[in-house]
């Protein structure tokens, strides 16, 4: 039996009654055993079009012997039996189920990604997923959701956007942070073609980062490179013993600068390069904070993305 954690959630119709309904639907199912149900709890809606209702979110935890894929199927019945029809994404919906976790799995196909993939920053998800399962981790991070939640309160709000070059990185950072209300810091530098070049790069950057004080309000800030960026390029164009002097370089300036709450990784699918491939590979070894993926070929959807994980960090309002 694998343990699995499931998102709830809806704002159209009796959300109450729904809610209720898709979890007896649950229990009632013969290859599931509902463990623990979370409290209901409202939420103004993230992203998608203007004028929804407030959402009702809530969590689920179950075991099951299906499949991933077979449980995403009973969950998709689910949902069309409590009246969900296809819309527009993050439209007002009559009941949103997502498999969160699947034990430790972890899942990257067209039909299902496992962990979900913006679980880790949404606090509407966190806070319910908490109360019945605090302790389940999040494979990708190695962190509990306890732990999710705590990074969330932390001060500030960084958000670090992070790919190859021509992502369209600077043009993201800078209507990302126009459209929350946020600042910007801009690379103060760009990658170097002499391994001298890139540590004094390292050096611009760490002492930007040091500079940056997070401001109290959680008002966001948003940066156009992730300092972690500076090992993906080292590995890929400095002798391997040069490639130690800046590591250690970097292992002394990453101790005090400010770090990020998210990193942004921009995509080019199309032609994955060496350089998005080392930083992809650098970025997700961190494990030091929620990684969100977006795609360079529709930048409008990149900048909706990173703006409604922007909104799903902050505190709810009281």
């Amino acid at each position: 039996m694998s343990d699995c954690l499931i998102g709830l959630g809806t704002n159209l119709g009796i959300r109450q009654h729904t809610l209720g309904a898709a979890v007896e639907a649950l229990r009632s199912h013969p290859d599931l055993k509902v463990v623990a149900v979370s409290s209901w709890l409202a939420t103004n809606p993230i992203g998608g079009p203007t004028g929804q209702g407030e959402f009702l979110n809530g969590a689920v935890r179950l075991e099951t012997s299906l499949s991933p894929e077979s449980l995403l199927s009973v969950l998709q019945q689910i949902e069309q039996e409590g009246g969900r029809r296809a819309s527009e994404r993050w439209a007002a919906r009559t009941l949103d189920l997502d498999l969160l976790l699947y034990g430790d799995q972890q899942i990257r196909s067209e039909r299902l990604i496992v962990p979900h993939p913006r679980m880790a920053f949404r606090r509407f998800v966190l806070l319910p997923a908490i109360e019945i399962a605090a302790e389940m981790r999040h494979p990708q991070l190695g962190w509990s959701l306890q732990q999710l939640l705590e990074h969330l309160d932390l001060p500030g709000c960084y958000v670090a956007i992070t790919g190859p070059p021509a992502s369209g990185k600077k043009i993201l950072t800078e209507q990302s942070a126009a459209a929350t209300g946020g600042s910007v810091l801009f690379d103060p530098s760009q990658t170097g073609p002499t391994p001298s070049a890139e540590v004094e790069f390292l050096r611009r950057r760490a002492e930007l980062l040091t500079r940056y004080d997070p401001p109290a309000e959680n008002q966001p800030v948003v940066s156009d490179f992730w300092f972690g960026q500076s090992l993906a390029y080292a590995s890929l164009n400095m002798p391997i013993e040069q490639q130690h002097d800046l590591r250690a370089a970097w292992d002394a300036a990453n101790a005090e600068i400010t770090q990020p709450k998210l990193i942004v990784m921009v995509l080019q699918p199309a032609a994955e390069s060496p350089q998005q491939r080392e930083i992809g590979r650098v970025v997700s070894s961190s494990r030091l904070c929620p990684i969100l993926e977006v795609s360079a070929v529709d930048p409008d959807w990149a900048k909706k993305e990173v703006v409604a994980a922007v909104q799903a960090m902050q505190p709810l309002p009281t």
